[in-house]
């Protein structure tokens, strides 16, 4: 199992639609401060998809306060396939969990028991192996190490699948019980058959004799099949005589029925042929009416297209006669148009130059105050007039008085109307529809030149009407001709006919003489074959009874033979059932049976040992710097020190003494739980049909000094070729920047959020 995305709407810290996509990273740090989402992303959200948990027990704490619906999907690979876990939580009313798989993009999931039920087949594993190997966070870092010896075994029975074992022991001892009663059954039937075979001297004896008797009646019966055959041969040469008579007597019966019906059609052909001269006489009054139809049909089709012609011009006639007045209203609205231009233009020039008249008026007017202000005489009178304000606005009248003088002059000199008016003109003196007027006087002309008379053509069209009377009468005539040949040669051969029937009639009726008695031969013959089947029917029963003693006795040979056969099977049969009870005893025994605990799993958790030893101590070797190393005992001895128990310890070696795990704690506890967690994982890695790539530790650096977290780092990067995805979880920030991919989560007061730094 590698994971490939997680996607997260409202779950928990994060609020709203994010997603983490994990491909191409094989080794990264979750990092940020405490409470920031680190963990609720990195472990709680897969955990929510996987096996629908969440912390607490509660699933209504998986929402984001709040909000009303959150959703996790994880994507992983497996054995070659896709997956995607989609799981849902809402809290509406009483709250509903909905869960979705798919594998390769098709919906394989069902109801959530049975969606659940199916990812742990497909992993393999539950949310309790889950946290045990592949997720080891500070709560549960030491859940292999410190669980008691028996739950430790459990672990490794459930990476290593041990537990599909047990059906395997019980379908042995369910299939060696079946095979003892099988081989019950099959000795009383060898029984049977032994006592069924001593009977075939016996039987053989008497089929000997029934042979002998079927023989003899065989004979006997061969020769009365003789005599039956001869009788019914003379019987079939009698019945052949009567057949013939009969049919010589039918025949001529039919003759002459056949004689009456020749006279007759001979009669009809003779009528026929004189009804076929009456319509090939009316040739001539034929053809002249389909001539005259055909040539009325003419005329009507040239006076069709005449009407045609008409009816055409008549519409543009109409249609030019209609644009002739549209162009002239269009052309007297131009000018109207034109006009109004014209005098618009004349009224607003002459409204300007009045104005400027106005204006230059009014300006000569206030110059001429310049030299009548008293002001301006006297001594002082240049300091008034500086502050004079009506002698401000005479000067400034002054200055503008020349400019309004030109324009009032220009003003009056000029004629902007002029070009409107040389369109008006123009307008005047065209004539747009003249064009239009010439095309409709060549129409008008067109429609005089073309010929039209109705009532001629309603006189053509009705004699056009007769065309297919006349065709018909001419078919006819036609058809009469055609059929003379026919109903000449066919009144021949019906006079040739009538005149053979004559003859035969008379060959018949010379060659039968008086009838014979058949029914009294044909009597006599059958009496005879009665007596003889009656004898047959005799000697035939006893051949049955004869036949049916031979092949009951034969069928109890039969029996016997197989019997003995069957007894020699059986045997055979007997032995090697005995020999698949011992086998399956050897294989069910839950003892000491090859499917039993003590068999082939315990085989197997004895393999899968030292491939744990190595891997752990490989990890440990690391973050001890070579000074710790541990290793699994499956067997102690019992308090008294006479016999061993099956057990699954740890002992630690710490460069001096053997100790056990339980007497260490802190920094040096934590090196042990992540060793053992690695390797769980690394074999967890390592399994068929269910591989899993991942590894997840949450805060697990933080009882480690400085050194022990470098060795932690140095560690994960020498493990992580052993997955496909190795996860560190931490808050420390001197590690954030020791991997190569980072996962920075923040929170604030819109929730949790993270970015990917690589």
């Amino acid at each position: 199992m590698r994971i490939h995305r997680i996607g997260l709407s409202n779950f928990q810290s994060f609020r709203g639609e994010h997603e983490l996509d994990l491909r191409g990273v094989d080794l990264a740090v979750f990092s940020g401060p405490n409470g920031s989402g680190k963990s609720t992303l990195a472990v709680d959200a897969l955990r929510f998809a996987l096996f629908g948990t969440a912390r607490g027990g509660n699933l209504d704490t998986a929402v984001t306060e709040d909000e009303e619906l959150g959703r996790v999907e994880a994507e992983f690979a497996l054995d070659g396939h896709d997956y995607t876990v989609s799981r849902q939580r809402s809290r509406k009313g009483a709250g509903k969990t909905t869960v979705a798989l798919l594998r390769d993009g098709e919906d394989i999931g069902g109801g959530i028991a049975e969606t659940d039920a199916l990812i742990r087949e497909i992993l393999h594993m539950d949310d309790d192996l889950w946290t045990t190997t592949v997720c080891a966070n500070q709560g549960n870092a030491s859940a292999f190490a410190a669980a008691a010896p028996a739950h430790r075994k459990q672990t490794l029975e459930d990476i290593l699948q041990l537990q599909d074992w047990a059906p395997l022991a019980e379908a042995a001892r369910t299939m060696e019980k079946e095979i003892i009663v099988r081989q019950s059954a099959l000795e009383a039937s060898l029984e049977q058959c032994e006592r069924d075979a001593e009977k075939i001297p016996q039987i053989e004896a008497q089929l000997s004799e029934a042979h002998r008797e079927l023989a003899d009646l065989d004979t006997i019966l061969h020769g009365i099949l003789q005599d039956l055959d001869a009788l019914a041969a003379e019987r079939e040469q009698t019945v052949g005589n009567r057949e013939a008579e009969r049919a010589a007597r039918k025949e001529l019966t039919d003759v002459r029925s056949r004689l009456r019906a020749a006279a007759e059609a001979h009669a009809a052909a003779d009528k026929r042929l004189d009804s076929l001269r009456s319509q090939i006489a009316e040739r001539e009054t034929a053809e002249q009416q389909v001539a005259d139809a055909e040539a009325a049909r003419a005329r009507a089709d040239e006076l069709e297209v005449a009407r045609q012609q008409r009816e055409t011009l008549t519409a543009d006639l109409d249609r030019w006669q209609e644009r002739i007045r549209a162009a002239d209203d269009k052309h007297a609205a131009e000018i109207e148009r034109l006009d109004a231009d014209v005098r618009h233009e004349v009224s607003s020039h002459t409204t300007r130059g009045l104005e400027l008249g106005r204006q230059v008026k009014e300006r000569e007017a206030q110059v001429a105050v310049l030299g009548e202000v008293p002001c301006t005489q006297a001594a002082e009178g240049e300091v008034l007039a500086a502050q004079c304000p009506l002698l401000a606005q005479a000067r400034e009248a002054e200055a503008a008085l020349p400019d309004l003088r030109a324009e009032r002059d220009r003003v009056a000199a000029d004629r902007p109307w002029a070009d409107a008016e040389e369109r008006l003109h123009r307008a005047q003196q065209a004539r747009p529809s003249d064009d239009m007027r010439q095309q409709e006087g060549r129409v008008r002309t067109c429609l005089e030149h073309v010929a039209y008379d109705a009532a001629e053509h309603e006189a053509a069209r009705n004699g056009a009407a007769q065309i297919d009377d006349a065709r018909r009468l001419l078919a006819r005539v036609e058809a009469a001709e055609a059929q003379w040949t026919e109903a000449s040669r066919s009144e021949e051969s019906l006079r040739s006919d009538l005149e053979g029937l004559r003859a035969r009639e008379a060959e018949l009726t010379a060659g039968l003489g008086e009838e014979t008695d058949w029914e009294a031969k044909l009597a006599a013959l059958d009496k005879r074959r009665e007596e003889g089947l009656a004898q047959q029917q005799r000697v035939q029963r006893q051949a049955e009874i004869a036949r049916a003693g031979e092949g009951s006795l034969t069928e109890q040979l039969r029996v016997a033979r197989s019997a003995e056969a069957k007894a020699e099977k059986l045997r055979d049969e007997i032995g090697e059932v005995a020999r698949r009870a011992r086998l399956l005893h050897i294989l069910g025994n839950p003892q000491d049976g090859a499917f039993s605990r003590a068999g082939i799993p315990a085989l197997l958790i004895d393999q899968a040992i030292p491939e744990l030893e190595e891997a752990a101590n490989d990890v440990l070797a690391t973050l001890s710097d070579g000074r710790l190393s541990l290793e699994l005992r499956t067997q102690a001895e019992t308090r008294r020190g006479k016999d061993v128990r099956e057990t699954l310890d740890i002992v630690v070696f710490d460069g001096q003494a053997e100790r056990r795990y339980e007497t260490f704690s802190g920094g040096e506890g934590m090196r042990l739980d992540l060793a053992l967690r690695a390797a769980l994982a690394t074999l967890l890695a390592g399994r068929a049909g269910a591989r899993c790539e991942t590894l997840i530790l949450d805060e697990t650096a933080a009882p480690l000094d400085e050194e022990g977290r470098a060795a932690l780092v140095e560690c994960l990067g020498r493990i992580a070729d052993r997955f496909g995805l190795v996860l560190f979880v931490t808050h420390v920030a001197e590690l954030k920047d020791a991997f190569p991919c980072r996962v920075e989560v923040t929170k604030d007061g819109g929730g949790s959020r993270f970015e990917v730094v690589r």
